[in-house]
This record gives C-alpha cells, structure tokens and sequence, in this order.
C-alpha cells in the first residue's frame, strides 16, 4: 500500500475502530478481491472472538492492510460501499483529498529543492578525462557561448539562435513543446544539457532573458534516454534515477500528479544511444502523454527524420568557428592557469583545425599539449595519442609492462567494449567483468571507466561507464582489429549490407532502422586504425549506401532530389576523413569510381567531414572539366565550412556548380566562397531560387569576369531581369531560363543576351510561356549546339524559324519540354530528321494535352542518336515506331522509355495502354543495342512469359551498366515466375525491379 494511504488509515484509526462493520458482505467483498486471504480471515476472526471487534478492526487495518499490494487501499473503500458503509468510504476520500492537496504543495517545493541541490552539487564541473579525476573544468567558466541553426519555421526559413531563445517561439512567443538538438558525436549536446539543467538550478535569470527560458520552468528533470527502457511510466523512470534521493518517499501516483500540476521540462540526451524498441519514450516524443509539458530531445544526426514531425523546433549544433575555438583555447588556459604560450602549436596549426571544431577534442587536444606538442588530423589520431597517454599512465601507476597490460587488461576491455556495443550499452555491470575473469577494480585502474554510478532496485549493483560514448566506440573499434579478417567482415556486413531493390520495404528497412548509422564511428575509428583491410571495408560500405533513388552508380546516390537529407552514400565520405595517408591500392579503386556525368550534392544537413571527404575523392586524380555537377544549398555556407567548400572544388572538376538559393546573403556567400566565374574555378552555375526564398534578385553580384554558364529556374520577373542584366557583360557560351515569370523587360534582355554569337548551349523552358517568339533570335547562333524549349502553336515566321535552326545542322542535343505537337511542328522535325546528321541526343518529355506524335516518331530511325528520352502517353504504334528506330541506332548508349499514362489500382483495376506483344518486339530490339549503358522502362506491363525475354535482354547488353524498370501488373505475372528476373537484378549493381503499385503507395 502507498505511504499516503498508510498516513490516511492512521489519522482515521479512532474512527475507523469506532465505525467499521466487521459483516459477511464486507469480508466477501475482501476476499473475493484477494485482499485478504482464508487465513487473515480466521485471524481477524480469532480476535474478535476471544476479545472485541475495535481490538479486530485494529488488527486489520495495522497489520494486515498495509502490508497489501498499491491497489488495496481503493478496493477496501469499495468493499466499505458495497457493504453498506459508504459513510465510512467518503470520510476517508475528504480526508484523502485535503490531505493530498496539503501533501502536493509541500511536494512540489520538496521536489524543486531537491533537483537544484543535486543539480549544483553533481553538474558545475566537466571530467573531460575519467583517468584524470584530477582534472574537473568548471562548466560555466569553459562554456563558449554557442548558437543553434534552427532548421526550419513555420515558413520554411532557417536562422541561428542563441540559447537563451531556445524556449520561445518565434511566431507567438509561447513555450514550444517538443525540441530536437541534433549533432555529432562530441560537438557539445550533453553539455549543452548539463548546462541547461545547472542553469536552471540557480533558481532565476532576473529579467535579462526577458524572453520564455530555462527560468520559467518549475521543474526540470535532465535524463537519459537510455533510462526509460523497459518502463512502464515517466515517472518511475524519475523516481529510479539519482536525481531525487530514495529516502524521499514519493509514490509513482504522487510523482505523476507532481508533473501533471506543474510546468515541466524533460531535457533528454542521447536518443541514438537508446531509439530501438524504446516505447515509453517514443509515446512521450509523440505527444501521447504529458502532450503540454516540454521535452528537450538531444540525438546525433538523422536518427529522428521518421519522426521529426512531431516536434514544433528543429535545431542543429554546429562546431566551433575559429573565433570560438581561441576562445575555447584561452577559457582553458586560465583555468589551469597556465600561460597561452604553451598551446601556441595547437592555435597555429592548421591540421587540427577540422578536430578543434569539435569542443570534447578540443579539449582533449588541450589537455595533451599540456604534457606534450601533439599533432593530429584526425579523429582517430586523437584518441590514439589519448590511448597512448593513457597507458603511459598506467604504467607508471601499477608497475607492469605494456605487453602485461595490453594483454591482461585492455584487450579484455576491448571485448567488454565491443560486447556493450553490440548490446546497444553503454556502461559495464559487475558481472560484465567476472564473466570476463577481470576484477573490476583493477579494470578501472586504466583510465577509462567512471564508476560514480548506482542501479536501484532490490539490489543494488555498480555499474562502470565511459564518459563519452565515442570512448566506447574507439575501444569496440580495437577489438575489431584483433579479430580474424572473416568475423570482422561479417560484422561490417550486418550493418552495411545492400537491400534486395525489387523489394521497397527493405529498402526502407534499411534507411529507416539507421543500422549504418549506429556503426558509423566504430566504422570510422577502424578505417583509421587498420589500414591493411582499407579496400575490403570501402568495397562493403561503398556496396551498402549506394543506390538511393532505386538507380544510378555511387556517385549518382551523393545528390538526394531536393538536397535536404545527408544521404548514405556521404558515409564513404566521412570515413575517408580518418585516413592520414592513402593506399595506393585505395586510390586506385576511388579512381575508377570517379566517373563521369554525375551529380553531387552538399545538403544543409551534411556535415564537414562529408564535404571533407568528397575533397579527398576528387583531389585523388583530378577529372576533366564538364564532368561533374556540385549541388549546394546555400544554408550549407557558414564560416567554419567555407575553406573546405573551397577545397572541394581547388582543382575546377565540376563542369556546373548548382546553388539553391534561400536568401540574398547566402547566395552572394556562395559565389564568393566557390568563386563562381573565375579563371582558375567553375565557370558555370545555375541558380535555383528556394521555395523559402523572399527576396528579390541584388542589383550586383560577384560573378567573375570569366563566367561562361547560367541558368536560372524558379524566379519572379523582378529577379530574373536583374541576373539576366548582371551577366550580360559576360562571355557566355551557355543560357538557361526555366520557369521563370518573364515581363516584357525580361523579354528584351533575354533577346539582347541571345545576340551572343559564342553561344552554344540555350535552355528556354517554361509551362506558361511560348518561347517560339526567341526562334529569330537562335537562327543567328552558328554555334548552338544544344537547344531545349517550350514551344505552342508557332505562326508562319516562327515555323521558318525553327526550320533554318534545324537545317544548320549544328544540334547535337534536342530537348522539346512541354511542347504541343500540333501538326506543323510534328511535320517539320519528321521532314528534317533525314538532314540532322549531327543530332545525337533527343528528348521528348511531358506533351501537354497528350496530343498524338506519331508524326515525330515514324521518322526516328532516320536519326543517328546515342541517347533518346522519351516522357508520354505511349500507344501501340508508337512503341512500335521507337523499336523500329532503336534497331537502326547502331551506337545507341542510353535510353528512356516512361509511359505517362494514368494507372489506377482501385479495386485492383489497372488500365494498360501497351499490349504485350508491341513490349516484346521493344525487349527484343533492345537486346541487339550492344553499346547500351543506361536503360530505364516505366509503365511497361510484365507477365510470366516476357520474365525470359527480359533475362536474356539484360544477358545480352554487356555494357549496361544501369537499369531500371518500373512495371505494373496483373494476375499473369506469379512470384515464381517473376524470381529469375530479381535474382539477376539483385546480383547486379545498379540494377532494380521496382512494382509500381507498390512504390507509389510507399511514395505517397
């Protein structure tokens, strides 16, 4: 029975004796209920017997009531109702009630005090180091100040806010409710909640917030995540922590009533040491429970992006800038009160910059140099030369050799590591060690273990923990090492490993359960610690993370759509920032990866070390101009990263940089850290104005003088005219203009641009703008060799304009967006395609109002094309007249079949446009195209009897490198018949199978 219900039967013992009616229906009741049982029945019996029923009743509610279990008390009221003394039951709840009231105002203070007082006493100081107890840096005087990207607002905006701003909402400046802090390991997450929770412990800011902070909270309960495993209820996970003392005597109910009447704070760190099957945190996160009170949630990076929508503020921690890392420098030195000279080699080195963004390896680094001048460039370095300290330490200490402590002591603590790992654990239990033959004392002697921390419970045991977790992971990282090259590789493969494609469930399986990412630093720690195994690892990884849009090489998965999440193929690349020295034989494989016409992709969630690693990648062998194209959101350009920006693009590879624009400082940023235009870099960009994007175009802009490419989609008619007249000066060979609204001053600049006779590559695309007015202008262009417009119904001038263009004969690419194929331009591109030797790249994509084309289409074959794309609704005869023309493409390399023609799977009721013969004659075409690299098939209807055709097919194309094929089907294509053509698929990189109806519902 709970403390207060005892407290309640005691101060009501006079009149409970006096009143209680010992009768059938009460002890029935009791019984029935099993709160007494037969032979507290004849007790109670016995006494009333052999003396009076006060001197029963008393015995009852002393010694056998309260010994009960928590339920009793509100089954003894009732039995006292059912037994006719519903008197009685009332009387008890009055008391109850005013008592409770009386108890919650006394509580709630008992509380506070409590957390401030543990809070003060446990959270002023940071043991950077277990091994040194000595060394405790006090947390207010060695906090930097810091900001927090906050990812994103209700319109979409990002901007950096200071702490103190954390608790407030921008738009109405109320509390907001659920808060995420993502970051790396060691950036500064658990500081920052320690800091928090101290803050709040001193009791006031006085009016200099004058904003929501850490104040305005009455109670603040800072927890782990990995604490609420295996409970039932947020309160007993606050009652078994250390933060309230055992002897305080507040119940699970009391607690939850505590937290219902207050304005409570949870500030809780790390979630990626605790996310899997963790459902009493998960159901908090949500908002089932305690949906009004705040949550703080800390977790390193993407391992929420299932869930991020239940929370109302997104913020990410960022490194320390180079003023903040001095700062942090200086905090340290006059702590230990040694003279700034001493770190002077740390300050001035350029190699540690990278490490120095990082706070814990800051402060590490300081700490070494404290004893000696250490040089490091890496992560793993660092915690080696730690290593090394370490053991040097105890050696000293307890007398033994290297070889005596390596082998009695770390290598077990490796396993012990590894072990806990494994188990998603963090700290080590007695029985770790004694399963391990270890004492545990001597364990600790090393330097690594914490042992400050107890388990409550019936019994209570010790527990031992690594500071920081990248500790464990290091030490997990060593025992790999040891272990033999197969255990180890199928260690690696149990998280990286590459999900079957045809399947969309493991794929999400894969992305979704985060397995890559909770191994990411083990991974990281071991590419640096065993450089013998460096190609069997970067062949594992590399395998695993590629393929993110279901098709495409290594380097095609670098770029996600919309550039907002770090996509998995960046793992490789942050691997990479541990290797100090390159294998040749590494290099070499990095080389043949690099390949051509591939697209990467800077998103505002990557970190450095993903625009670190992709330096190295390209800084490897150098490729030629034109092949590459770097995608880059502007958020992504901050201080700290602009030098490694920079760094990325040193050697001028990428053939166009893409910029999405959010604002007009982060765009002006960009061109100035990538220096857009200038001789030695990129000399192409194309701009694309965010959706979150407010402002208009500036008057200037620092492109240099050496600008030969743009291209600009999405703006209004302001901006497009101001970008259109900065570059008008410029030496362009290359113009695009994607839909953007175009003014009549828009027009005219367009046309003044279009006067250039250097240019060689025009892009006029838009879903409301006729471009054929343009037509004139590009008959002047002897040198255009890439035409992509949107055309409607041209008049007599346009249609001779499109003709001269296409009589030139200087075309090798064609693109037609958008474009209706009214008969005169379907006429004048079949009558020219017996002349247009030159053209070998055609794309035909979306056709407004699905107007026929076969008028195009029955002279394909007269081309002499490498690539064709087609994007329409697709008959029968069309398909026939594009594998007629496929068979005469003797060098054909890539091609593009999308059916658009509208499926619909309700109540299974699929429309088909293409029969299965005009597919089969397709597949059989396509199988003599021996040259073929890239081949992609969507909105194609498969059965059974075209599964041999398509195994034969890919058989045959030797050089095929990618393919895809999206299909829909019916009641003739069987698992069993379909298991040839995913068996090939699977065992082929690059390739998949993806059901249509299956991936639009997982899609959608």
């Amino acid at each position: 029975m709970e403390s207060h219900h005892i407290e309640c039967l005691k101060k009501n013992r006079v009149f409970l004796c006096d009143k209680i009616s010992l009768s059938a229906d009460f002890y029935a009741h009791l019984s029935e209920k099993d709160v007494i049982t037969d032979d507290h029945l004849n007790e109670i019996q016995n006494i009333k017997r052999n003396g009076t029923t006060k001197e029963a009743v008393l015995h009852f509610l002393t010694a056998i009531l309260p010994k009960r279990r928590p339920e009793t008390f509100d089954l003894f009221l009732e039995a006292l109702r059912t037994s006719g003394q519903k008197h009685i039951a009332e009387r008890l709840d009055e008391w109850l009630k005013e008592s409770d009231q009386n108890s919650k105002d006394q509580t709630i203070p008992q509380v506070c005090s409590e957390l401030q007082s543990y809070y003060k006493r446990k959270l002023q100081s940071i043991i950077p180091m277990p091994w040194l107890k000595n060394i405790q840096l006090s947390l207010t005087e060695m906090c930097v100040e810091r900001q927090l990207r906050k990812l994103k607002n209700s319109k979409g905006e990002e901007k950096m806010i200071p702490i103190d701003r954390l608790f407030t909402h921008e738009e109405d400046q109320t509390i907001p409710r659920r808060l995420l802090i993502e970051g790396d390991p060691g950036i500064g997450k658990s500081i920052l909640c320690q800091k928090l929770a101290f803050e709040w412990s001193r009791q006031s800011c006085g009016d200099r917030c004058r904003t929501s902070c850490i104040h305005c909270f009455d109670l603040t309960f800072y927890l782990n995540a990995r604490q609420f495993m295996n409970e039932n209820t947020v309160a007993d996970v606050v009652l078994k922590s250390d933060l309230l003392p055992k002897d305080l005597g507040i119940s699970s109910t009391r607690m939850t009533e505590v937290i219902k009447a207050t304005n409570v704070l949870f500030i809780i760190d790390g979630y990626d040491e605790a996310f899997s099957q963790n459902s009493l945190l998960d159901q908090l996160l949500k908002g089932d429970m305690f949906r009004h009170k705040t949550v703080l949630l800390t977790s390193r990076r993407n391992f929420l992006q299932d869930n991020i929508n239940h929370f109302d503020c997104v913020y990410s921690i960022e490194g320390y800038g180079k003023h903040q890392q001095v700062e942090h420098v200086r905090r340290f030195t006059e702590h230990e009160k040694i003279p700034i000279s001493r770190l002077n080699s740390l300050l001035e080195s350029n190699e540690v910059e990278n490490l120095g963004k990082n706070p814990l390896m800051l402060t590490l680094l300081c700490l070494l140099h404290t004893e000696k001048d250490v040089r490091t460039r890496t992560q793993t370095e660092l915690y080696s030369e730690i290593h090394d300290f370490i053991l040097r330490k105890v050696i000293e200490r307890m007398k033994l050799t290297e070889e005596d402590i390596e082998h009695r002591l770390l290598r077990p603590l490796y396993q012990l590591a590894f072990e806990a790992f494994e188990n998603g654990e963090d700290v080590l239990l007695e029985r770790d060690f004694e399963r391990a033959g270890l004492l545990s004392e001597e364990v600790c002697e090393v330097g690594y273990l914490a042992r400050d921390i107890l388990i409550r419970g019936i019994k209570q045991e010790r527990r031992y923990s690594f500071t920081h977790r990248t500790f464990l992971e290091f030490l997990a990282a060593k025992h790999l090492v040891l272990m033999a090259a197969e255990e180890r590789l199928k260690w690696l493969r149990k998280y990286y490993f590459r999900p079957n494609s045809n399947r969309v469930e493991e794929v999400q399986r894969l992305y979704f359960s985060l397995l890559f990412r909770v191994a990411e630093n083990v991974v990281a720690f071991l590419f640096g610690l065993h450089p013998d195994v460096l190609l069997q690892m970067a062949s594992t990884v590399i395998d695993a993370t590629l393929d993110t849009d279901f098709v495409g090489s290594f380097y095609n998965s670098l770029s996600l759509p919309n550039g907002s999440l770090c996509p998995p193929s960046h793992v490789f690349c942050r691997l990479l920032c541990e290797l100090n020295t390159m294998p040749p034989v590494l290099m070499t494989a990095i080389a043949k990866l690099l390949s051509p016409y591939r697209a990467v992709t800077v998103g505002f969630n990557c970190s450095d070390r993903c625009i670190k690693g992709m330096a190295i990648m390209y800084n490897i062998r150098p490729l030629e101009p034109l092949s590459i194209s770097l995608h880059i959101h502007t958020q992504q350009y901050t201080q700290t990263n602009i030098p490694l920006l920079r760094e990325l693009v040193n050697f001028s590879i990428f053939g166009l940089v893409c910029i999405y624009a959010t604002d007009n400082n982060h765009l002006k940023s960009s061109l100035l850290a990538l220096r857009i235009g200038q001789a030695d870099s990129t000399k192409n960009v194309q701009i694309i104005k965010s959706s979150v994007c407010k402002d208009i175009a500036p008057p200037a802009l620092p492109f240099g003088d050496d600008l030969r490419g743009i291209s600009l989609m999405k703006y209004d008619k302001g901006s497009t005219r101001r970008f259109l007249e900065i570059v008008s000066k410029k030496p362009l060979i290359e113009l695009g203009v994607v839909d953007c609204d175009l003014d009549d001053r828009c027009k005219r600049c367009l046309s003044n641009l279009l006067l250039n006779r250097d240019l060689q590559s025009v892009t006029l695309v838009s879903t409301n703008q006729h471009m054929g007015r343009f037509l004139g202008r590009l008959t002047g262009l002897d040198k255009l060799q890439k035409l992509c417009i949107f055309l409607k119904e041209m008049d007599q001038a346009e249609r001779e304009n499109l003709e001269k263009i296409l009589k030139k004969n200087t075309l090798q690419e064609l693109g037609l967006h958008l474009c209706e194929y009214f008969a005169d331009l379907c006429n004048i591109l079949s009558n020219h395609f017996s002349r247009m030797t030159a053209l070998r790249h055609l794309f035909v994509v979306n056709s407004i109002d699905f107007q026929p084309i076969d008028r195009i289409l029955c002279n394909l074959h007269l081309l002499r094309l490498q690539k064709f794309e087609i994007r329409c609704v697709l008959n029968d005869d069309n398909l026939i007249a594009i594998t007629g023309a496929i068979r005469s493409w003797s060098n054909l390399q890539a091609l593009v079949i999308h059916d658009s023609y509208e499926v619909s799977f309700a109540d299974n009721n699929v429309r088909i446009s293409l029969t299965e013969g005009a597919v089969r004659l397709l597949i059989k075409a396509i199988a003599s195209c021996r040259s073929l690299k890239t081949l992609a098939l969507h909105g194609l209807q498969i059965q059974d009897r075209l599964i041999p055709e398509l195994c034969k097919m890919l058989k045959s194309l030797i050089q095929l490198t990618e393919f895809q094929l999206t299909y829909i089907h019916d009641e003739t294509l069987t698992e069993e018949g379909f298991m040839p053509l995913q068996q090939f698929t699977d065992q082929r990189v690059g390739f998949s199978c993806i059901d249509h109806k299956t991936f639009v519902k997982e899609c959608s």
